[in-house]
């Protein structure tokens, strides 16, 4: 017999002081052996629906087998409840380790300016974990970029503990810089080439640019069509000085500066070597970019 029809039949099974007698004077000889109860003092005409007052009568015998089916029931029900009680701390299921997994990613990846959508990653139905009395603990691996799928571990630390790898798949969406229109090597970019745009950053895994401040002054190393998420590696490194423009050439010649304006041939940043044509003599000097517009030319 299963234990909740055991529980029900011990709740509903009648009271053997319950009588079953709607007549007056009538008995319920089947309530206990030896035992009978009687409605006194009333017709069926006076109360035709309720059986009260009700006399019990016991002989010595009956008293016996009644007292101790009574007791019998008393004692079944609180060891049914007992019973039942050491059922309520039910097996971790799937979907308490699916809840802890998504909240670690979300707290480690829904940064200010995020929206983190968890694509839902059914487990084995058939899984089954030793509940747990303790919060359950979770660790995400450390991993550059935003990944769109990750392993969240989920652990236990009460007795028995116990550890499991949750996979998580997910979706990062970030404002990012896209492109208006198509763009050429070399150009420089400005505010009327891009566009914010909210994109899953997951799925770009050569990174995105959120801010024009973030290429400021560097040209892109390669064109680019319309429509597309900028990443950093679409771009030069930054120039302070462009190929073609106007600079002054500045030369050491035994204590003394020497200054003469000369094109660049060349671009590039602070430190780079390039190339400068002497609008004087028309020369070609090498030379190293020492800040915005100015080469020092070697010797």
């Amino acid at each position: 017999m299963s234990f909740f029809r055991a529980l029900t039949l011990a709740i509903t099974a009648p009271s053997p002081l319950r009588g079953e007698g709607r007549g007056e004077g009538s008995t319920s000889p089947d309530v206990c052996a030896g035992a009978s109860i009687t409605r006194e003092n009333h017709s069926p005409h006076d109360i035709p629906r309720k059986p009260w007052p009700l006399t019990l009568t016991l002989s010595p015998k009956g008293r016996g087998n009644c007292l101790s089916r009574a007791a019998r029931y008393r004692a079944c029900v609180p060891t049914l409840l007992l019973v039942l009680a050491s059922t309520v701390h039910a097996d971790t299921t799937p979907t308490d380790l699916r809840t802890a997994a998504e909240q670690a990613v979300r707290a480690q990846y829904g940064t200010a300016g995020s929206r983190v959508v968890i694509v839902p990653t059914p487990l084995n139905a058939r899984l089954h974990l030793a509940a747990c009395n303790h919060p359950l603990q979770t660790h995400l691996p450390m991993r550059e970029g935003t990944p769109s799928r990750v392993a969240v571990s989920v652990s236990c630390a009460g007795t028995p503990g116990w550890t499991i790898q949750v996979p998580v798949q997910m979706q990062v969406f970030r404002n990012v810089l896209v492109t208006n229109h198509p763009l050429a090597r070399g150009d420089m970019l400005g505010p009327g080439d891009v566009h914010a745009e909210e994109r899953d950053v997951a799925r770009l895994g050569y990174g995105y640019i959120e801010s024009l401040d973030q290429i400021l002054g560097h040209s892109l190393g390669r064109p680019l069509i319309a429509g597309v998420a900028l990443e950093p590696g679409d771009f030069n490194g930054r120039e302070t000085v462009h190929a073609g423009e106007e600079v002054q050439l500045v030369a050491q010649l035994d204590g003394i500066e020497v200054r003469a304006r000369g094109m660049a041939l060349d671009g590039g940043d602070t430190g780079a070597r390039l190339r400068v044509r002497n609008d004087n003599s028309g020369r070609v000097i090498n030379g190293v970019v020492i800040g915005d517009g100015q080469v020092q030319a070697l010797p």
